[in-house]
């Protein structure tokens, strides 16, 4: 039988219990989620986890902030653990929904915005759902 591994684990740093304990539960603005962002990716370069690079998911309508993320890239030894990714999955571990990105997709606000890096894309979408593809 082959011996290979069968998990990982890609986790938050410590530091972040403490960067976020003045931090309110909602960010109703992309402006404070920006700064929010830019702060935490400002912590973990200087804490040495990975790049200055982090991100949040938050809901649309509330501003709620559902979870955060920094690259922990150095310190897991794991090449896909980007903030983004990080911040995804446990967004996507808290509200128990592996579909999140399907809402994302419907986003108004941005999707115009990178329709011409993928000619045809918001048809692709509209045609996936309408046929019944849960995370077009």
């Amino acid at each position: 039988m082959i011996d290979i591994a069968k998990e990982y684990r890609v986790a938050l740093p410590a530091w972040i219990d403490d960067e976020l304990a003045d931090v309110p539960a909602t960010a109703p603005s992309r402006e404070d989620r920006m700064r929010l962002v830019h702060r935490l990716a400002d912590r973990n370069w200087r804490e040495g986890n990975g790049g200055p690079f982090a991100a949040l998911v938050a809901e649309r309508e509330s501003g709620r902030i559902v979870s955060v993320g920094v690259n922990v890239v150095l310190s897991t030894g794991v090449s896909s653990a980007h903030a983004e990714v990080v911040a995804l999955g446990l967004a996507q571990t808290a509200t128990g929904s592996w579909d999140l990105i399907a809402s994302g997709l419907r986003d108004r606000l941005h999707q115009p915005h990178r329709a011409h890096l993928y000619p045809r894309s918001a048809e692709l979408v509209q045609h996936a759902t309408e046929y019944g593809a849960p995370t077009a």
